[in-house]
């Protein structure tokens, strides 16, 4: 997600039956309060998960694999706050 105060990238996977999520934000993005553990902390539980990291990179995981569109939106929702 690119927007003129940096970006955020976000990733997720399904293995096993489990959601693999990674979040990166840039260091423009950071400096305007958009935050990966931040992130991370408002998406993992969507996916009946958890997670956590530092400001810059962030990862975490889940169990409901059904809800990722959701979680998509979820995400760009937060970002454009």
């Amino acid at each position: 997600m690119l927007h003129d105060f940096g970006y955020c990238i976000i990733l997720t996977g399904v293995k096993d039956n489990k959601v693999a999520l990674l979040v990166y934000c840039s260091v423009l993005a950071i400096q305007h309060g958009v935050k990966a553990c931040n992130l991370i902390k408002e998406l993992a539980p969507i996916i009946c998960g958890k997670g956590g990291g530092n400001s810059e990179i962030a990862q975490g995981g889940g169990t409901n694999i059904s809800i990722i569109p959701e979680l998509l939106k979820a995400a760009e929702e937060l970002v454009a706050k």
